[in-house]
């Protein structure tokens, strides 16, 4: 693995010797023009399911194990769905274009979709609570939404941050849902028994702020993407510290935390670099990528892999990252994470 572009990159050769890269390729074949996959996420079985932002639009599924591709077509050709997220009975949810979410059986392939109330609104990323219900984040209209497992409705809630955007979506284990706020260089927190807000600023601010997550220890990551730099967030004391990401320029896009507390970030100012950060140690670890093409977004799977999507990549594709080929499970059991 070489670094691309410009960009001169600290390579570990010792770390990358034990590393490996996996893609799968998504072929431009009809009725697909020019494939624009994005927010890989999986389900209880393992397999790797993404959305297709190109027209026309769908959902897609990988069987790792196999390689097998199966797209399921949104009926709204320009529906361009952002995230998407497997909820507790199997079924596939994602939020797009004029809708709050769409959902699919993956047996049957049936489709519902959850209409916004006003024009111009659109659904960003779903994720799931304790309890099966769907939060999403809804970038234009400045709001998060709920869908109740229990009735099928769902209710929006008024982001107070003016202009925040709510882009990147997370809910904790005591079902407190987490934001960030996009255009605002901020994060906020929602509670939803007493309906709380919180709002934790950036010193760095302005920025921009797209993902976010919480560590096992329950800090908060995120990254500033036009400040190239890494914060953290304690929740309980409310103390916001600023790491700067030692390559530059960069722009941390997704931030997410595995089971190890290593903190995964996809960094678009060096050529769509995977990094990892190690907390205690304070390290930084380079893994450059097959190809060049932002990452909006990782996920973690249980044999140690973490799955990411090169959206504007040369040739679309799914891949997984395995950090230390050594340390993979031969045939690892899926069940549904506590974060997704």
């Amino acid at each position: 693995m070489k670094p691309s572009g410009d960009v001169q990159l600290p390579l570990d050769e010792q770390a990358l010797s034990k590393a490996m890269y996996v893609e799968y390729r998504l072929a431009n074949v009809p009725p697909f023009k020019q494939r624009r996959a994005q927010e890989p996420n999986l389900d209880n079985q393992g397999n790797v399911w993404f959305t297709e932002r190109g027209t026309p639009s769908s959902i897609g599924r990988i069987n790792p194990a196999t390689g097998e591709l199966k797209d399921f077509m949104n009926p709204v050709p320009e529906g361009s769905p952002h995230g998407l997220v497997a909820d507790l009975d199997g079924y596939i949810w994602w939020a797009g274009r004029d809708v709050h979410l769409g959902r699919i059986h993956p047996g049957t392939g049936e489709i519902r979709q959850y209409p916004v109330a006003k024009k111009g609104w659109h659904g960003h990323t779903p994720v799931l609570d304790s309890k099966g219900n769907i939060w999403f984040s809804m970038l234009p209209g400045n709001k998060i939404g709920k869908w109740d497992r229990n009735t099928d409705e769902i209710t929006l809630w008024d982001n107070p941050t003016q202009g925040g955007r709510p882009y990147g979506i997370f809910v904790d284990p005591k079902d407190r849902v987490w934001f960030a706020n996009f255009h605002k260089c901020s994060i906020g927190m929602f509670e939803p028994g007493t309906d709380k807000w919180t709002e934790y600023k950036a010193p760095s601010a302005p920025c921009l702020v797209r993902r976010l997550g919480m560590d096992p220890d329950g800090i908060v990551w995120f990254g500033q993407y036009s400040g190239g730099k890494l914060t953290r967030v304690d929740p309980e004391s409310g103390e916001v510290t600023e790491i700067a990401m030692p390559v530059q320029p960069a722009r941390p896009y997704d931030v997410w935390p595995d089971a190890e507390g290593n903190i995964w970030i996809t960094d678009d100012g060096t050529k769509a670099t995977m990094v990892k950060y190690e907390p205690d140690t304070k390290k930084f670890t380079y893994y450059p990528s097959p190809q060049q093409g932002d990452m909006p977004k990782v996920a973690h799977s249980h044999d140690g892999g973490i799955w990411y999507s090169p959206r504007s990549a040369s040739t679309a594709a799914v891949g997984v990252l395995y950090p230390d080929m050594s340390t993979m499970e031969a045939n690892p059991k899926y069940s549904y994470p506590e974060r997704q």
